[in-house]
């Protein structure tokens, strides 16, 4: 009863209700896990050497390999109903009529934005593996930040949480209710999403730029390479 009147942080089985699913475990924990450290690898060991290029290619089938186990423990999770307004809607009680779609509306709407999400995670993993079989090498950079920035916001969204109830609590002058505690939940994931996404493009737009050679530079090359003429 207490829990329903007053929320002051996500309910635990967002995280603990994992642990009674070996295969989400296995997959979708185990997988984001190795993509972090695979992601991380990408981008900051060196590959110089012929045996550096060998082990980012390594470390790309390993970021591939990954990504499908993420992806798999997503999809697996929605097979089971596992999502985390599951967990709120204990705290909800008589409340859920203050949500402006029906429970069930709400849960499609969340099921079609965690498909969405998730077609961009696979879809970016696999233009950015293609490219680099193609050896188009920028152009794999940029979408390998894309891939990063459409996986990214899972952790971002954790960090923001807290200090969101915090200034919501503040403003509210009390604890927040199930269901404001369950609107901060996806409004921060939100949030995240929107800045991943962006931070991601922008990063691909500023390393572009960077790496185009302005255009007096190529003008006084082009000009400096023509012949002579008599």
């Amino acid at each position: 009863v207490q829990m329903r009147r007053a929320l002051t942080v996500v309910p635990t089985t967002v995280v603990t209700k994992h642990h009674e699913w070996h295969t989400v475990m296995m997959t979708h924990h185990i997988g984001a896990l190795m993509w972090m450290c695979a992601a991380w690898c990408q981008f900051h060991l060196p590959r110089s050497s012929p045996a550096e290029r060998r082990r980012h290619r390594l470390s790309g089938r390993l970021f591939m390999a990954s990504m499908l186990l993420v992806a798999l423990g997503v999809s697996l999770i929605g097979q089971k109903e596992l999502h985390a307004y599951k967990d709120f809607r204990d705290v909800l009680g008589a409340r859920i009529e203050r949500l402006p779609l029906s429970e069930s509306e709400l849960c499609r709407l969340l099921d079609l934005s965690y498909q969405l999400l998730q077609a961009w995670f696979v879809s970016t993993a696999l233009v950015a593996w293609r490219l680099a079989v193609k050896g188009r090498f920028a152009e794999h950079r940029r979408w390998t930040v894309r891939h990063i920035a459409s996986g990214i916001w899972v952790a971002l969204m954790r960090f923001l949480i807290v200090p969101a109830r915090t200034v919501a609590a503040l403003a509210a002058g009390r604890h927040l209710d199930g269901l404001e505690m369950c609107l901060v939940f996806y409004g921060c994931s939100v949030v995240a999403v929107c800045a991943s996404f962006i931070a991601g493009e922008a990063h691909v737009r500023l390393a572009a730029d960077a790496s185009r050679p302005s255009q007096s530079h190529r003008a006084g090359t082009t000009a400096g390479s023509r012949p002579p003429t008599s």
